[in-house]
């Protein structure tokens, strides 16, 4: 749940509060609890890294297959793709018009993907 686009500002922990962000969540425990602690409604949310060191990048994802197929990014196209110092590596949205998808099912279905389930999340 946030504030509107133009406000938003990512460059820290703080700015990503005042941009109405809340109830950050380590996926160890998110793992734990099975997300109970997560909204069960609509809303936007954001995967943070909070460590300063650089990405290690693997050549073959440890992540799930999606209706067969091999999810894996070549690593020179991951790096690429970095971006230094960034706290954000992915926003997400959880619902819509005429959807049931809720915060709590799409962080779940993130994290199955991470554990090398076969989900549509990647």
């Amino acid at each position: 749940m946030a504030a509107t686009p133009k406000s938003m500002n990512f460059n820290n922990m703080d700015d990503i509060r005042r941009s109405g962000f809340q109830g950050f969540v380590a996926i160890t425990a998110l793992r734990t609890s099975k997300c109970h602690e997560v909204p069960d409604e609509r809303g936007v949310y954001l995967v943070l890294r909070s460590k300063k060191a650089q990405p290690v990048f693997l050549s073959q994802s440890t992540g799930g297959h999606f209706k067969g197929k091999d999810l894996t990014v070549a690593v020179n196209q991951l790096e690429k793709s970095w971006v230094e110092n960034s706290l954000v590596l992915y926003i997400g949205k959880a619902g819509g018009t005429g959807r049931r998808v809720t915060l709590r099912s799409r962080i779940c279905l993130y994290m199955r993907f991470g554990q090398s389930e076969s989900v549509a999340h990647w």
